[in-house]
């Protein structure tokens, strides 16, 4: 009842009194004159649907038309062979979109009736949770081959007496294996606005280049700088692409082609920057593909040796406009497959289950960590099954064995200790405290100033929750598997345990939505964000030069509806003491939304406000 009674006062006869209540003007009593007041004609007409018909916008096709079509069109058959074998981009897009929603919804449809993500909480027995959490093969499957993913759920366990070809059949999941792909025309079979259009009608390559210079960025920045001189240089390495890729040849020419697809080629480049006192980072060159040595291979030089250079003579240098777009498929690569899908998306799903098996539903860091977990497992299944194979398979430069191999390479080399907050930045040469990120050349990393800032808080929450549950060492001893993470610590003291339990909350909310949210920003708004190259990289320079270029699940949400459950449970000590947590969590969060903001403000004159972080903002956990 407290959860109810947290909507109501305490006598259930009104709101409470404590609680704000709104404006009078927003609270004004309407009148006969404001109910039926009518709009002129002019405002009336100019709010409804346009005249004709080829004017309507076309954000969504209806579901019950969606659905005759695919039907009408043999779509959803997996022996049939049937094809969309024409289109438009926008069609397709829209298309793309409403099929892969309604993927996502047969997996949380499949994840509720088996019990693993159910729509009405449950209660079940740890020996009944660890009868439905049971980890894939891993490093190899059943038969011996290498695993295509990290360990991660098996969806439906062995030992059970579901025949896993009828819970597929059932629930379409055979369909959402193919149906992507059934729906996307080939690319020379679309219709309307095509690409040749874009080059004839559309924007200008200057227009592009114009709005890249302010908007381009790294969207894996935050885990690959190194420092070769802490003072000033910085490297972006992708030099480990082949041997992640399991290419054992450095010189091999990394290319793909998927059936029905353009060839894809991809690159592991080499960025050298310099960081300046105030905060500019300037790209000094970069390696186009690192092949085993500088030596045999090319490297081009930024002719503009300082920020403050004129930029006039940039859109003639195709050569290092060429070296910033494969730095930029190499950042797409990493960022995508290693840090975005294995180190949030898969080493959480590794922390849930191995969680779920281990540690009773009422036990305390259970209901510490689940609300974190919220959908991630059906999620991350929808894109084993149909994002990863059917889509990023189509467009980068690996071939579908290899991109896997780049995914459990993220996965097995991943250190969890290290990639705390303090502990990630102070391994790649970032002070790891506020004092000294206050340096004028750590302005523009917003990342690190707000992501410390938003670890403190955290990790001080979760210690005085642990604190009310295990007062002391010997209390705070569990027994949790390491699930295949390397470094895994055995969570035996009271810090300990906080840290572990600080970063699997880290990994689902604030480290999830600052790889996911703004690169995603990035990466469909900014032209310049490739995710292969589209012709096989050069080799020279000469090669080069010829070239020519035609809320509800907020962090603050989480925090405020702990405090509201727990503001009006019986009173007890830790009930009491749990509402005082909360609230402290609460006004922490609220704080840091004005830190974040003066840190945005702070960096240098024309950059994006950086709010990825705003714990208004953050989910609590993995969404997308």
């Amino acid at each position: 009842m407290a959860l109810l009674e947290s909507f109501r006062g305490k006598d259930r006869g009104g709101l409470d009194a404590n609680l704000p209540t709104p404006s009078q003007a927003a609270a004004a009593r309407p009148t006969d004159r404001t109910i039926l007041k009518y709009l002129c004609e002019k405002e009336y007409f100019a709010q409804l649907a346009p005249q004709a018909v080829d004017e309507v916008p076309g954000p969504s096709f209806d579901p019950g038309v969606f659905d005759n079509e695919l039907l009408n069109l043999k779509l959803y058959s997996t022996a049939d062979t049937a094809t969309i074998v024409e289109g438009t981009y926008m069609g397709t897009q829209v298309a793309l979109t409403q099929v892969y929603a309604r993927i996502e919804q047969t997996f949380s449809s499949l994840y509720d009736f088996i019990g693993i993500e159910p729509s009405l909480p449950r209660y079940i027995t740890l020996e009944e949770q660890r009868k439905i959490y049971k980890f894939t093969a891993y490093p190899n499957k059943a038969h011996g081959t290498p695993a295509d993913y990290p360990p991660h759920l098996q969806i439906v366990p062995q030992d059970q007496t579901f025949e896993i070809t009828d819970i597929y059949d059932r629930y379409g999941i055979f369909q959402t294996q193919i149906l992507l792909q059934k729906i996307t025309p080939d690319e020379d079979r679309f219709l309307g606005r095509t690409k040749q259009w874009l080059l004839e009608q559309g924007l200008k390559i200057q227009q592009v280049e114009e709005y890249n210079k302010g908007h381009r960025k790294f969207g894996s920045d935050i885990t690959c700088g190194s420092p070769i001189d802490p003072s000033s240089l910085w490297v972006q390495d992708g030099s480990f692409l082949r041997k992640a890729a399991g290419v054992s040849d450095p010189e091999a020419v990394l290319n793909h082609r998927q059936p029905a697809s353009d060839e894809n080629w991809a690159v592991g480049s080499v960025g050298l920057f310099q960081l300046y006192e105030d905060g500019k980072l300037h790209p000094i060159a970069i390696c186009v593909d690192h092949k085993g040595s500088m030596e045999i291979s090319l490297t081009i030089f930024n002719k503009r040796m300082t920020p403050s250079d004129s930029t006039s003579g940039e859109k003639d240098d195709w050569p290092w406009g060429y070296a910033k777009t494969a730095a930029q498929v190499t950042d797409w690569m990493r960022h995508e497959l290693s840090v975005h899908l294995t180190l949030s998306h898969f080493v959480e799903e590794a922390i849930i289950t191995a969680t779920s098996c281990t540690i009773p539903m009422d036990h305390a860091v259970y209901r510490l960590l689940s609300p974190q977990w919220y959908k991630t497992l059906s999620l991350n299944a929808a894109a084993r099954a149909s994002l990863v194979p059917q889509v990023v398979a189509d467009i980068i430069g690996l071939s579908p064995a290899q991109a896997y191999r780049v995914v459990r390479h993220a996965y097995d080399s991943y250190n969890f200790v290290e990639s705390y907050v303090p502990n990630d930045l102070s391994r790649r040469g970032f002070p790891n405290t506020q004092e000294g990120l206050k340096h004028p050349r750590y302005n523009n990393c917003q990342y690190a100033k707000n992501m410390l800032a938003m670890w403190d808080t955290l990790q001080a929450y979760v210690m005085s929750m642990v604190l009310v549950s295990f007062p002391t060492d010997e209390s705070a001893k569990e027994n949790q598997t390491a699930a295949y993470l390397s470094s895994f610590p055995d969570a035996k003291t009271i810090d300990t345990l906080t840290d572990v339990i600080t970063m699997c909350i880290h990994i689902a909310a604030p480290y999830h939505s600052a790889t996911n949210y703004l690169p995603n920003f990035y990466q469909v708004s900014v032209p310049a964000k490739p995710p292969a190259l589209c012709h096989a990289p050069p080799t020279t320079s000469e090669e080069l030069k010829t070239f020519k270029v035609g809320d509800d699940r907020s962090l603050l949400n989480y925090a405020a509806s702990r405090y509201r459950v727990y503001k009006y449970k019986k009173s007890s000590r830790t009930n009491q003491k749990i509402k005082e947590i909360s609230q402290t969590l609460y006004t922490d969060l609220q704080a840091l939304q004005k830190t974040f903001y003066y840190n945005s403000v702070a960096m240098e004159k024309g950059s994006i406000l950086y709010t990825v972080l705003d714990p208004g903002l953050v989910a609590v956990s993995i969404l997308m």
